[in-house]
């Protein structure tokens, strides 16, 4: 189903599903692929939707039990998907739009959440503003219409919760620069600007999946901000062409001339 909403601003109570559903806007997620990819490749995604991981299900679920808001979560009792009949209530679970997770992952995400609460600055980060706040904006540069979703919006500060094998603020700068995450921070400081929300910082609360569940909250540099609108501003301009041209181009035609990685010579 797709949906489609003129209006630019805030919305506070617009379900996972019809946010994600909106394929006249274009995303942090999608101008991220746009970016980094082809045009091509960013169609079938939003065409078709992201492959499902068991990594993206357990960051739902930790989401949703920081926030007490996002995905709807369906708990299946068994002890993996090995069996037909688990297999069959996760397919359920996703036909149903929900996301589907096993009993001792949701034991997991409780320990990990409890990590959480126990970090007073992550902690303190998650009240005082609400979750889940969609905002749409007509990008003043290239016209595109452009949706995010902040995790957590306070008046002073947009928090992002991010699940990672490692918290380590160190090992985390990694993370941003393979997703992405600086774009993202971009998008969203901008959107809010677009929308007449201002707010002073944007931060990262990242939660560690792996015992003891370390939690660190990081801030990007102004530098790496600069260069995540240099990312979102390709993203832009490729898909105002795409979508004047209705062509969303993979490869090329042509042959391409390549020599070996710089690790390899």
């Amino acid at each position: 189903m797709t949906t489609t909403f003129e209006r630019s601003g805030l919305i506070h109570d617009l379900d996972e599903n019809s946010y994600h559903g909106d394929l006249t806007t274009l995303s942090s997620t999608g101008a991220r692929t746009l970016a980094t990819r082809t045009p091509a490749e960013f169609r079938h995604e939003q065409l078709n939707g992201r492959p499902d991981k068991k990594e993206f299900d357990f960051g739902h679920l930790v989401h949703k039990m920081i926030l007490s808001k996002g995905a709807d979560i369906r708990v299946i009792e068994a002890d993996d998907w090995r069996t037909k009949a688990a297999r069959e209530k996760r397919d359920a679970a996703r036909e149903a739009g929900e996301v589907p997770v096993l009993e001792k992952e949701w034991r997991r995400a409780e320990r990990v959440v409890e990590s959480f609460r126990l970090h007073e600055t992550a902690a303190g980060l998650i009240s005082g503003g609400a979750p889940e706040v969609s905002l749409y904006w007509a990008d003043s540069w290239s016209g595109v219409r452009c949706r995010g979703r902040v995790d957590y919006l306070r008046p002073d500060v947009a928090v992002d919760v991010k699940t990672t094998q490692d918290a380590d603020p160190r090992k985390f700068a990694k993370s941003v620069a393979e997703y992405g995450y600086h774009a993202q921070a971009a998008w969203y400081m901008d959107g809010l600007t677009e929308c007449g929300v201002t707010v002073t910082d944007f931060v990262f609360v990242v939660v560690s999946v792996v015992a003891p569940h370390l939690v660190s909250v990081c801030r990007l540099s102004d530098a790496a901000i600069d260069r995540g609108r240099e990312l979102n501003r390709l993203a832009l301009e490729r898909f105002a062409v795409c979508e004047l041209t209705g062509e969303w181009p993979g490869h090329g035609n042509e042959i391409h001339t390549i020599d070996l990685p710089s690790w390899a010579a």
